[in-house]
């Protein structure tokens, strides 16, 4: 079970192949087994094959074009969140068991999706999860340790060390040198300014990097380390500030406004920020 729960990877590169109904009532019957606050669970999901529709869905999503390429495309409505998210998470790793792999996508117009698929007003609109093979094989992006997350008996009774935060320095600067050849890599095989190559990117930037400086970030305020901390919150704050406004004023993910702003702080910032900080620090 733990290589299960280490092993599941969210998924942004899919095969387009249909699942069949057997394995699709499968991640279902997955989800049902969930547990719920006083075993109600109330939430409901959409199952979405049709290509026109998670095309829809997709383009609504940002333009999330993997959306669109999943073999399936689960929408969960209705519930308390809790409860939903306990469901996905079964559902995910009922994926992984099966050799599939999925995303929780939570970016969307809620209003243009319950158009689309005829969702009444009063029905919440949880959350979208595209389900299917996975094209590539994809790459732990890097968890929070126990030791970062635990308190002890009461708030603030913590375990971090010195030690934690060299590890996860030690695992930023690892994570640089992997971004680093799968970068080369993938422009040998697909060309500078492939989807491929800016898919990378992104991955890194967004879901590698910054949740890793973000930890860094923690780590060094703990350690009373303020001002290496103030610098790595600088670097997220314009991160997150100019990422969000180019989402909005664009509403695609694949705008060159985006593709140009992850592609600076992948290769650029988040790199030299994770290997100044490991420079004071390691030494």
């Amino acid at each position: 079970m733990f290589e299960v729960l280490e092993g599941r990877r969210s998924c942004r590169k899919f095969k387009r192949e249909r699942l069949p109904v057997e394995i699709i009532e499968k991640l279902v019957w997955a989800a049902c087994q969930a547990p719920a606050g006083g075993n109600m669970a109330c939430w409901e999901v959409i199952v979405v094959t049709d290509p026109e529709v998670k095309r829809k869905l997709a383009k609504t999503s940002l333009n999330q074009e993997f959306i669109s390429e999943a073999g399936v495309v689960f929408v969960f409505i209705g519930g308390r969140e809790f409860n939903v998210a306990c469901a996905v998470e079964n559902l995910l790793l009922a994926a992984h068991m099966m050799g599939l792999e999925g995303c929780i996508v939570g970016s969307f117009q809620r209003d243009a999706v319950r158009e689309i698929l005829s969702i009444p007003d009063e029905v919440k609109v949880n959350c979208i999860v595209p389900v299917g093979y996975p094209r590539i094989e994809e790459r732990n992006p890097g968890k929070r340790r126990p030791v970062e997350v635990m308190h002890f008996e009461r708030y603030g009774v913590r375990g971090i060390k010195d030690e934690t935060l060299r590890a996860v320095l030690e695992e930023a600067l690892l994570k640089v040198k992997e971004f680093n050849r799968l970068l080369e890599k993938f422009t040998g095989e697909y060309g500078e300014n492939s989807l491929e190559v800016y898919r990378l990117e992104e991955k890194y930037a967004a879901f590698v990097f910054r949740p890793l400086l973000w930890r860094i970030r923690y780590l060094l305020a703990y350690l009373g380390l303020r001002d290496e901390a103030n610098r790595v919150s600088e670097v997220l704050e314009e991160y997150g500030s100019g990422r969000g406004k180019r989402l909005r004023e664009t509403m695609d993910i694949n705008s060159r406004e985006v593709v140009e702003w992850e592609r600076k702080y992948s290769k650029r910032i988040f790199p030299e920020t994770i290997k100044d900080i490991a420079g004071r620090i390691l030494g």
